[in-house]
């Protein structure tokens, strides 16, 4: 289940990381010294907020991210400018989950260094009208799609839905995965709720059709426990 999350995570990172640069006002310099290829246009540049166009991050014959337009508000603080919220249209990333971590291809050199703190969710208000993630994993291929509205660390919600036509795990093959999952976080713990569906499981010599578990999570703060329960039933 954490996985779960960490994919809901990753469907805003590329935009949210992009962001912070443009709100700094060193995105060219930011993304040349991580050799980053991008390629984007400012259709719009204020004192309070911009908005990007045709972004694209990574190697524009296959690019890791793709987003028809992104707009952002900022502030100025004691530090400085700082980024308040974050809108986006249609987002378009790949990844890969190896070794237990998620790989967001080039994007994974704009991100920072590991502090050493437990993982956070920014306090970072974010819309998503559509953000689609192809995810290659070891036990199959996984589509996902995001859409929500809110403050990350406390007010955001949304759906995520994620299907795959076959997915191999422990010995056991499910085919057919549809997942439709509400997604809300309160006091920086996402909740999530919903049915997901196999139209078939086999582990072994037995079998069952329309498998259904309906979740019912909430993970910590950090992403590191979970507590609730997924009720199983079958067709």
């Amino acid at each position: 289940m954490l996985v779960v999350a960490l994919l809901l995570l990753a469907l805003l990172i590329g935009v949210w990381v992009l962001r912070k640069q443009i709100a700094t006002g060193f995105i060219d310099r930011e993304l040349a010294r991580a050799e980053v290829p991008a390629r984007y246009e400012i259709a719009d540049l204020a004192l309070g907020g911009q908005r990007l166009t045709n972004v694209v991050l990574g190697d524009p014959a296959d690019p890791d991210l793709v987003a028809d337009w992104v707009e952002t508000r900022t502030g100025i603080g004691l530090s400085g400018p700082y980024l308040e919220a974050v809108r986006a249209g249609r987002v378009r990333l790949r990844g890969r989950l190896v070794g237990g971590r998620l790989s967001l291809g080039a994007i994974d050199r704009l991100l920072p260094a590991p502090s050493g703190k437990p993982f956070a969710l920014p306090a970072l208000d974010a819309t998503v009208d559509d953000a689609r993630m192809r995810l290659e994993t070891p036990y199959g291929l996984v589509g996902l799609k995001l859409t929500g509205t809110g403050k990350l660390d406390n007010g955001f919600r949304g759906s995520l839905a994620a299907v795959s036509d076959r997915l191999n795990v422990g010995g056991c093959t499910g085919d057919r995965l549809t997942a439709t999952v509400r997604v809300r976080i309160d006091a920086a713990k996402p909740i999530l709720k919903g049915p997901v569906r196999l139209g078939r499981l086999a582990c072994g010599d037995s079998r069952a059709d329309s498998v259904v578990a309906t979740l019912d999570l909430t993970l910590g703060a950090a992403l590191d426990r979970w507590q609730g329960r997924a009720a199983l039933a079958t067709g």
